[in-house]
């Protein structure tokens, strides 16, 4: 509502930013409640609820406490007893602490160039899955994607994901979905088998 605005009322007026925030959060859970009522679903979850807030990455990690921890709390609080997922992108390594503060079950980091997963594994202790970008599966060699796969998992990825887009929908971007589907089942097979992460990297060479 208040577009770019807000991320000067912050600054302007705090008391003012944060009642307008928790008026918006309650805005968003009521709307939540209407959408289970019309599908004839709980209005409060027992299994679990996730969040998309791809805003909060552009909250300075020192103003998370006051501007963005207490709502996601107050979102999560209202709507569900069970899981909390997350979907928040372009965080910085000192915003993870705060996703442990909120007892996430699930991190989503999707587009997240200044994270790796070494440095979420090395900042929270949120498990998370890391993605293969379309734009990254329309460019890639086979090669380069396979590489990705096994340094995803080398560094403790705890997942991997790609999807397909309308821009990826081309014979490089079919071949490197495949590659991706291949690499991340050996890989699999890999760690079932006792590899140790910061060995993987010398089975993609050798094979």
């Amino acid at each position: 509502f208040r577009s770019h605005d807000f991320f000067m009322d912050i600054y302007d007026d705090p008391p003012l930013a944060k009642e307008y925030i928790g008026l918006v959060t309650a805005s968003i859970v009521k709307y939540r409640n209407l959408l289970s009522r019309i599908n004839g679903q709980p209005e409060f979850s027992e299994s679990g609820v996730g969040v998309c807030d791809d805003g909060a990455g552009i909250i300075p990690p020192k103003l998370w406490p006051e501007f963005v921890v207490p709502f996601l709390e107050q979102y999560f609080s209202a709507l569900s007893s069970g899981r909390r997922t997350a979907h928040i992108e372009d965080l910085r390594t000192d915003h993870l602490q705060y996703l442990d503060t909120l007892r996430l079950d699930g991190y989503d980091p999707s587009v997240s160039p200044k994270l790796t997963p070494a440095l979420i594994r090395q900042h929270c202790h949120v498990p998370f899955t890391w993605r293969l970008n379309e734009i990254e599966t329309a460019a890639f060699t086979p090669d380069e994607t396979r590489h990705w796969v096994f340094d995803a998992a080398a560094q403790g990825a705890p997942g991997v994901r790609a999807g397909v887009w309308r821009n990826n929908c081309t014979p490089r971007g079919a071949e490197n979905i495949h590659t991706f589907m291949a690499a991340a089942e050996e890989v699999k097979d890999l760690l079932d088998e006792g590899c140790p992460l910061d060995h993987l990297l010398e089975k993609e060479m050798s094979s």
